[in-house]
Order: C-alpha cells, then sequence, then structure tokens
C-alpha cells in the first residue's frame, strides 16, 4: 500500500511539472506567425548561393536573410533562390544567375538580370508596374501573371508563360500568352514557347507556387488573427499601402502570402483559400482605424482617450468633407480588370471578383455538375 501511495504521488508530481511546462512555453500557433510586408525577404536557398552587398561586401545567402536595393544576388551551377518581392510576388532565382533591385515601390518595381535566368511570378496591371531589366532590354511585364527572363551574351529573351508583357522601346514589342521574344540587331523577334524547352527551373517554380498557395489554404486562421491585428496596431500594414501581407508559416518554414481581397488566387492559378475577411479581420482596417478593437497595440486609434477634446485651431468649414477612405490597391487592380465588389457585408468586408487569372476551372475528369463560380467570378481566367 505504501509503495502504491509513493508511486501515486510521484506519479503527480511528473504530471505537474508537464502542465507547468505547457503552460510556461509559447507553444500557440499563433506565437509562430510573423507578419511583414516588405519586400526582399529571402524564402528559400538551395545550392551555392551569395550575395554582394552595395557596400562591397560579399558572403553566403541564408534563408531568412534580407536584400536590399543595390544588393546582388549571386547564384552558382547548383544554386536557386526564392526572393519575396511585395506581397503576393516572387522572384525564383536559378542557377549561374545574378539578381537585383532596383526599386521596389509597389507602383513600380524594378528589378535587374544581369546573367542567367529568373522565373517572376507577380501580380501587375496599368497601376502597378513591374519592369525586369537586362543588360540589352526592358521588360515590361504588364498583367498579372508568370514570366521567365533570360540574360547572356547571345540573346535577352523573355518567355510569357501567363500573362502579357511588352518590350520597351520597341513599337512592335508586345508579348502574349504563350510566346517567347527577344531582341536581336534591332528587330524583336517573336515566336511560339515550347513546352519541351521548360527546365528544371521552372518546374521548381511551379511546384513552389503549389506548396505556397497550399500553406496558405492551411495556415490556423484563429490563431492568425491576433498577429495580423497586432501588426496592423504597430503599422506593419494597410490596405492602402499592398495588394495583402507575407505571413509566416511554420510548418513550411517560408512566408506564403494571405490577399485583402476575397476569392484571389496565385499568378500560376492555385486558389488561396485564406484571405483578410474570411480569417475575420473587422472592416475597420479599410478606413484605417480601429478604436477599441483589441491587439491593435494603441497604434492605429486603441481605446479613445479620456482626455479632454482639444480645441480646433482652424475653422470647421476649412476641413474638407471626409468622403470615404481612397481605394486601396487590390481593389484598383479589380477595378482596372472590370471586376468591381459583387458584395459588401460589415462581417466579411467588400468581395471583389477574382484577379486575373485566379479563378480555377473545374479538373477536365470531373464528372456531375459544374462548380459555382467564387464570389461571383467568372468560371475561366481571362486569356491574355
Amino acid at each position: 500500500m505504501k509503495n502504491l501511495t509513493i508511486l501515486a504521488v510521484a506519479l503527480l508530481a511528473i504530471s505537474s511539472v508537464a502542465v507547468a511546462q505547457r503552460v510556461n512555453s509559447p507553444t500557440s500557433v499563433s506565437d509562430r506567425y510573423i507578419i511583414s510586408a516588405k519586400a526582399g525577404g529571402v524564402n528559400l536557398v538551395e545550392g551555392q548561393v551569395e550575395v554582394l552587398r552595395k557596400d562591397g561586401r560579399k558572403h553566403i545567402l541564408l534563408k531568412g536573410d534580407s536584400v536590399e536595393i543595390g544588393d546582388e544576388v549571386l547564384t552558382g551551377a547548383n544554386g536557386r533562390a526564392e526572393i519575396l518581392l511585395n506581397p503576393g510576388s516572387y522572384a525564383r532565382v536559378g542557377a549561374d544567375s545574378s539578381f537585383s533591385f532596383k526599386t521596389t515601390s509597389l507602383d513600380d518595381l524594378q528589378l535587374v538580370v544581369d546573367r542567367g535566368s529568373v522565373v517572376f511570378e507577380v501580380f501587375a496591371s496599368n497601376d502597378f508596374k513591374v519592369v525586369v531589366e537586362t543588360p540589352e532590354t526592358k521588360f515590361l511585364l504588364a498583367d498579372s501573371g508568370v514570366y521567365r527572363v533570360n540574360a547572356d551574351d547571345v540573346n535577352n529573351s523573355i518567355v510569357v508563360m501567363r500573362g502579357r508583357a511588352e518590350i520597351l522601346g520597341m513599337a512592335d514589342g508586345r508579348v502574349k500568352r504563350g510566346r517567347e521574344a527577344s531582341v536581336v540587331e534591332g528587330q524583336v523577334n517573336v515566336a511560339k514557347a515550347q513546352k519541351k524547352d521548360r527546365d528544371e527551373l521552372d518546374e521548381w517554380s511551379s511546384d513552389r507556387a503549389k506548396l505556397l498557395a497550399r500553406a496558405n489554404s492551411r495556415l490556423d486562421r484563429r490563431s492568425l488573427y491576433e498577429p495580423l491585428m497586432s501588426a496592423f496596431g504597430a503599422g506593419v500594414w494597410s490596405v492602402h499601402r499592398s495588394l495583402g501581407v507575407w505571413v509566416f508559416n511554420p510548418i513550411i518554414g517560408g512566408y506564403c502570402f494571405v490577399p485583402f481581397g476575397y476569392g484571389w488566387g496565385s499568378p500560376y492559378g492555385h486558389f488561396y483559400g485564406s484571405d483578410f475577411w474570411n480569417i475575420g479581420v473587422p472592416r475597420c482596417v479599410y478606413y484605417g482605424s480601429c478604436r477599441g478593437y483589441p491587439n491593435t497595440g494603441g497604434q492605429t486609434g486603441g481605446t479613445p482617450s479620456t482626455n479632454q477634446p482639444t480645441t480646433p485651431t482652424t475653422p470647421t468649414t476649412s476641413t474638407p468633407e471626409r468622403r470615404g477612405p481612397v481605394m486601396p490597391p487590390f481593389q484598383q487592380m479589380q477595378r482596372q480588370e472590370g471586376r468591381i465588389p459583387v458584395e459588401t457585408t460589415i462581417d466579411r468586408g467588400p468581395i471583389f471578383r477574382p484577379s486575373t487569372p485566379v479563378v480555377i476551372s473545374p479538373p477536365v475528369e470531373r464528372r456531375g455538375p459544374a462548380a459555382p463560380p467564387l464570389a461571383g467570378g467568372s468560371s475561366k481566367g481571362r486569356d491574355n
């Protein structure tokens, strides 16, 4: 009996320690979510990859590093890297290549490929320009899509897998989907892109896009709410500055994209299951102030002040009447493409038609009635 009593006490002590460890350890998924809206994050590195900093220092590039304007990413014969552009867009640098930022502005993103090949998965439009420079040519990525830019001593070319591009400075420089174009002796050569020419870089980029879209859909939405609102309170993100945010997913050990608009998908065509409105972010973020909401850090309103109101220093008649917030970037992109909100609700915010080419058509082998369109969107993306 005495032995049983001792055993029971020992088990109770062990369980108490275990419970205390669980209580004191930050095991919540929300503690591991990191929010960012900045370009230049290194999301993945494989093989030999170095970075030449603008101050002349050169060192090994590691996952989690940041690439600034003027830094040059250099890959070796077995190296490749995935660099975050503005939220929603990626640069995937192939082997024996050189890549750098010229600007990181959402409305005027400028990138440089001095050597090798880079695949760009980007959201772009007339209002959100993306220009890629090579030693001989400048390419405008005119629409959301997937592009490959090649630069070498003989040829500077672009392959438009999805989207639409333009060769700047050339009268006949429009390049449609499924075409490859280059400039030879001042003349634009356009030919049909051959699937047989797809290589390891193309396949890797496609696989990464699929994985990252899946990582978005598997985010723990309840746990994501608190870090999102805390980042909002700290001024990390605003619906008036970008198309969404980067969210570090601890399961994959990298960042995936969470869009502000409802019904979006990647330029490769993979649907994003998590967006701001189905996470439950309040609509007050649309107006830039969330007074009274928890987890906002007091940076964008917080609890209203109890101090006495300040007497205005200027006549009230001189203050223009507020007519709502400036249209945010993601809404501008939707409007430009002829897609307007199909519904607005208090609990879900503005619901938009998907941005091109984000609507996923049912698989060919599907049987039975077709799935309804997402959020009132078309059943297939616009053909470029």
